[in-house]
């Protein structure tokens, strides 16, 4: 038996991301779009703004309700200083990417809206839903001609 083979829980068939992850995926994951890593050079973001970018993403539970992680909290995560972080941020907004939104009261934590760097991708996912529509075109008139 590989090593592979002892995560635990882990199945070797099925489209779930908990048949693949096992016990590793308990604590939970993240939908990461694929179009994000894809283009990620395209649109202009380093390895470690990605990296804070995801950080904060993963707090994202609910759409209704913008993610506020705390800067420390991320710079632990990522082993650097939370002054890095804030440059990141910083950055991410710089780029239209991220919009910090300050708390309400002085303590409250800033509120991060995640969807300005998911309109950046809308574009390519329209332009990847037509080729994949415009591909299939053919396959669905035959089936149409053959019913």
């Amino acid at each position: 038996m590989s090593e592979i083979d002892l995560i635990e829980n882990a199945e070797r068939s099925g489209g779930r991301v908990r048949h693949r992850l096992g016990v590793v995926g308990l604590p939970g994951f993240s939908p990461v779009p694929h179009l994000l890593l894809l283009h990620q050079k395209e649109l202009g973001i380093t390895s470690a703004e990605l990296n804070v970018y995801l950080q904060i993403f993963m707090h994202w539970y609910d759409a209704g309700r913008n993610p506020f992680p705390q800067t420390g909290t991320i710079a632990q995560r990522m082993g650097t200083t939370k002054r890095t972080i804030q440059r990141l941020i910083n950055s991410l907004e710089k780029k239209d990417m991220i919009q910090k939104i300050p708390g309400t009261r002085r303590r409250d934590p800033n509120q991060y809206d995640v969807r300005p760097l998911l309109l950046k991708l809308q574009p390519k996912a329209k332009k990847w839903a037509a080729h994949r529509e415009a591909s299939e075109q053919p396959i669905i008139r035959q089936m149409e001609e053959a019913f």
